[in-house]
């Protein structure tokens, strides 16, 4: 098969990249006016407007046209190119030094709107209450899987007559979601004999044995299953993962705008793949690569995990963790925001030929050469706080070099330095707020990025301190508080309802364990002298809409109250000696078929 000459290009000139620094890069910076900017001359391939637009029409996409996959063959009767013989390391080098960069050349969709969205924003739950969108979560097949599972362990364990059921399973949830948001020092304080101390709700629902026997044989896989060479650190509760990327997934679609993070899961245990990250509130524990919504919503989601370099790319580990996070969104026009951790100019070209786009700040030593299209930092901050370069390569990837209290790197796809705002900052030298411009990727990252922290704001309002041994039942709670809060965002949205999330939380875990009330009642009794006393009037606890509306087992009866209630029915303003038998709420026999509509 003939190879096609072509002329010797510095495919093999080869550079050794600089070893990875982590720069702290501050995300809420400002920019000011650059009208009287003094900018240096520098060395520039073409330095007119007709000269630019020359070049792009002549080089419309150089680096698209040479990211065709490196596997790929061609038939026989076809010429096969040099450089589809090379590497991939080669391939990405070469197409490298065919980017040219512009000095001073904003980004094409800057002057214009960027690329349309060509999406949905929909969710995909049909619910009227809390517990209808936490269901469609954290799913029943998720809790059928944690009850066959967990009786297969401990049969195996040797403890044959466990025999736990889909209910008390969600029963178990819900109590470790209620001891989320009241808080004691010790769990089993929870079912204390202590007048004043024992939470009924809790004690009543599940006894404190039958609490410690399900939290013993929990389990989300069988261990028969996992083999000698098992490489996932994560196995135990890969199923459970798995179901919850999933559904995660098909709740809601994506929204336009995305960001990508990590996600630190609290752990301070013994296990390799424990991180320490010096910058975050929580500093040690599981790393969780995420993207998510705006709003907070996690969509999906991937745990960290060593990688293997056989399988690397030559976008490198973190390139290619982004290329998976963003595999389910490809051609719709999505606009993802990523910190300098994830931002490299082949990820970003990679993602643009999908029809995906990117804004993040991007580390100096992985500039490619726009670096020296750019003002010298000193000059700018010379200039002042505000001041701003930008730089765009032939295939419409900017970079922009903006001066606020330290020197920002910022590149893009689909915007760049104008139009600009101002904004007020805090000047610590003259001791006054001023006005300071920030270019327009500044706008639209502080704007969007903050996604994935919100969810960690959130989950941190009410995480779960309960201790145990097992080192995955950290995640496991972790992502529980997660899907509690992923449902109550897409509550608000769908219902247009202003809801707290406790309120939220509450609604569930009282529903999770009112469905899944039965048979001989569970708890320590309460103590003699509480027994003995006389009763007292107490408020009364509503049932469940789920149990209220399921039409089975409603019929009125009547008590012997020493003051007769109000009719719960909302447009009933009587007094009535009956009630409903199920929902042991006071209902008119004339209100009972509204009352339970």
């Amino acid at each position: 098969m003939p190879i096609k000459e072509i002329p010797a290009c510095n495919f093999y000139n080869k550079r050794k990249t600089d070893s990875i620094r982590v720069i702290n890069i501050v995300r809420n910076s400002n920019s000011s006016d650059i009208d009287d900017l003094e900018i240096t001359d520098q060395d520039s391939d073409v330095d007119s407007q007709s000269e630019y637009n020359a070049f792009i029409t002549r080089h419309p996409h150089p680096l698209e046209d040479l990211s065709s996959d490196s596997e790929e063959q061609s038939s026989d009767d076809e010429d096969i190119p040099l450089i589809h013989m090379a590497g991939p390391n080669t391939l990405m080098k070469c197409a490298n030094q065919q980017r040219t960069w512009f000095q001073e050349k904003d980004n094409a969709y800057a002057a214009g709107n960027p690329p349309p969205f060509l999406g949905q924003n929909m969710i995909n739950i049909d619910g009227d209450t809390p517990y209808s969108f936490f269901i469609k979560l954290f799913t029943e097949d998720i809790f059928q899987m944690i009850a066959y599972e967990t009786n297969l362990y401990a049969i195996q364990s040797g403890k044959e007559n466990l025999s736990v059921s889909v209910g008390e399973i969600k029963q178990f949830f819900a109590i470790n979601m209620m001891m989320t948001y009241i808080k004691y020092p010790a769990y089993r304080m929870y079912w204390s004999s202590t007048p004043g101390l024992r939470f009924e709700m809790i004690a009543d629902a599940m006894s404190l044995k039958r609490y410690e026997e399900i939290k013993r044989y929990l389990h989300f896989t069988n261990n028969l299953n996992i083999p000698d060479d098992n490489k996932d650190s994560f196995i135990k509760i890969r199923p459970l993962l798995d179901k919850l990327s999933t559904s995660f997934a098909e709740a809601a679609e994506p929204t336009e705008f995305l960001s990508i993070d990590e996600m630190i899961i609290p752990f301070k245990g013994r296990h390799r793949m424990k991180q320490y990250i010096k910058s975050k509130p929580k500093k040690w524990g599981f790393k969780v690569w995420v993207r998510a919504s705006a709003n907070g919503y996690v969509s999906k989601f991937k745990m960290y995990q060593s990688a293997d370099k056989s399988t690397v790319s030559n976008l490198g580990v973190i390139g290619d963790t982004v290329m998976r996070l963003c595999q389910d969104i490809v051609g719709k026009n999505h606009k993802i925001f990523m910190d300098n951790l994830f931002t490299s100019i082949p990820t970003i070209n990679s993602l643009k030929t999908k029809d995906i786009y990117v804004v993040g700040t991007i580390r100096t030593n992985r500039l490619q050469g726009a670096g020296e299209k750019l003002v010298d930092t000193k000059v700018l901050l010379k200039t002042g706080r505000g001041s701003s370069s930008v730089a765009t390569s032939s295939d419409n990837i900017s970079v922009i070099r903006w001066s606020d209290n330290k020197i920002v790197h910022m590149i893009s796809s689909f915007c760049g330095q104008e139009p600009q705002d101002s904004a007020q900052r805090w000047d610590r030298k003259t001791k006054k707020h001023v006005e300071v411009s920030r270019p327009q990727c500044i706008i639209q990252y502080n704007r969007f990025m903050g996604g994935v922290d919100m969810t960690d704001r959130m989950v941190a309002h009410y995480p779960h301190g309960v201790k145990c041994k097992k080192y995955y039942m950290r995640i496991v709670y972790h992502f529980l508080n997660v899907a509690t809060v992923n449902a109550w965002l897409l509550f608000k949205e769908k219902k247009n309802l202003k809801m707290s999330l406790l309120d939220f939380k509450a609604s569930v875990a009282a529903t999770l364990i009112q469905l899944n009330q039965g048979g001989k009642k569970r708890g320590r009794p309460s103590s003699q002298a509480e027994t003995s006393a006389p009763s007292k009037k107490k408020a009364w606890v509503k049932t469940a809409v789920e149990i209220r509306t399921n039409n089975v087992g409603h019929y009125p009866m009547k008590k012997e109250y020493k003051n007769p209630p109000r009719c719960h029915d909302k447009n009933c303003k009587k007094r009535t000696r009956y009630a409903c038998k199920k929902c042991n709420e006071p209902v008119c026999p004339e209100c009972m078929e509204e009352f339970h509509r």
